[in-house]
């Protein structure tokens, strides 16, 4: 697989992120790759006209992420129903999800660009993705249902003065 455009994700916690990026933007260059960043990376580098608000990175065929597990984790919305494969660099301490460690980021993005990787179905990923879905749909749905109630039970009158009793209402929620 050939990559056209790679996006570049950054956790901007990490400033340590910045010289690494700074590296992985030349090895593209230097390979003729198109790129796209996040808008606080594009901000920091000053390069606002790398960076795609409207699609973000749903048109790349990398996305490269400089964080730790929590940064690829808060990335699945990008790459899961897309099928982008992701290259996570560890800006972390354990980086349990990425694959290239900030010190060995030129080595192993060469030998991805040169074709050189095989991509690993990460189960445990899509598990994660798929259950993070599932959770946010349900916590929703309890939500909606617990601002009807509130707002049906917000509408009850007291028969004496046409106001609500929020004292009677807390009794009984309690």
């Amino acid at each position: 697989m050939s990559f056209h455009l790679a996006g570049l994700h950054w956790n901007p916690l990490k400033y340590e992120g910045i010289e690494t990026a700074k590296i992985i933007l030349k090895t593209l260059e230097r390979h003729s790759i198109e790129y796209t960043l996040d808008e606080p990376l594009a901000t920091y580098l000053g390069l606002p006209n790398k960076t795609d608000l409207i699609s973000g990175f749903a048109n790349v065929d990398l996305l490269i992420i400089l964080g730790g597990d929590g940064t690829i984790l808060r990335s699945l919305d990008d790459c899961v129903p897309a099928g982008i494969p992701i290259l996570g660099v560890n800006l972390g301490r354990l980086g349990f999800l990425t694959e290239v460690e900030r010190d060995c980021v030129a080595a192993d993005l060469e030998q991805v660009l040169n074709n050189n990787y095989y991509i690993e179905e990460d189960t445990f990923i899509c598990l994660f993705y798929f259950i993070t879905k599932v959770f946010a749909i349900i916590l929703l749905i309890i939500i909606t249902n617990f601002e009807i109630y509130n707002l049906s039970r917000f509408n009850e009158t007291n028969e004496n003065d046409n106001e609500v009793n929020f004292e009677r209402l807390m009794k009984e929620k309690n």
